[in-house]
């Protein structure tokens, strides 16, 4: 369903550090020549590089292979990476950034670690956009055990407010959190843990707005 490019492994394939890659992608410096002309090796076109306009790849070079990691498999996958293309898969940025399923935790920073490639018709079935979506860390365990610590949550961005029943991450005081929401009749709303350990808590309707949702996690990868 998805599949691991990190930044270090993409900047080893165009021959450059890992800090000028990350450069690159913040939108801090300009690709060489040189980087250009590796990427359009692999099949990306320069014209999407340098102005975001157009279409991401040129054609499906089998050097794009070069990207993949052997060790993890598309699940359900039916053909080898060199299929890869901005037509089946989604590039989904898994952020330097941790969602708290316990006492809250202030976010560092949001650079992107690496991204993970979703099939794009397998988030269309979740109604996501994948310009709206992003991938965070869970970190504690009051959430389990739905959510455990160090699960990757699938986040969709569109989410803004507590629409209905559900797992969100939240801000609150600048500290990031990942719970289970729900509205009372009265306007108030409930953060509740689904770890029996940790109580609940309700913020009043008048007090609502302060709880800033980030957005709603809609799906999770766990280790076995």
């Amino acid at each position: 369903m998805y599949m691991r490019v990190t930044q270090s492994k993409m900047a080893e394939i165009v021959g450059m550090s890992p800090r000028g890659w990350q450069q690159i992608e913040r939108g801090d410096a300009i690709p060489s020549g040189q980087t250009l002309m590796k990427l359009a090796e692999l099949g990306f076109d320069p014209t999407w590089i340098l102005t975001g306009q157009g279409a991401m790849r040129l054609v499906k070079g089998a050097s794009a292979q070069e990207l993949s990691e052997p060790s993890t498999p598309f699940e359900g996958a039916s053909k080898p990476f060199e299929s890869f293309s901005e037509t089946d898969f989604a590039l989904i940025p898994k952020v330097d950034v941790q969602a708290s399923a316990g006492g809250g935790a202030a976010p560092t920073s949001e650079s992107v670690l690496e991204y993970l490639a979703f099939r794009k018709d397998w988030l269309r079935q979740l109604g996501l956009n994948p310009k709206k979506v992003a991938v965070l860390t869970a970190k504690g365990d009051s959430m389990e055990p739905t959510i455990g610590n160090g699960n990757v949550l699938l986040v969709d961005r569109q989410v803004e407010q507590v629409t209905n029943d559900g797992i969100y991450v939240l801000s609150v005081n600048n500290n990031l959190f990942v719970k289970r929401l729900y509205t009372r009749m009265d306007g108030s709303v409930v953060i509740k843990s689904d770890n029996p350990a940790y109580p609940d808590e309700t913020f009043p309707y008048e007090a609502a707005g302060d709880l800033a949702v980030i957005g709603r996690v809609c799906w999770i990868a766990k280790t076995m």
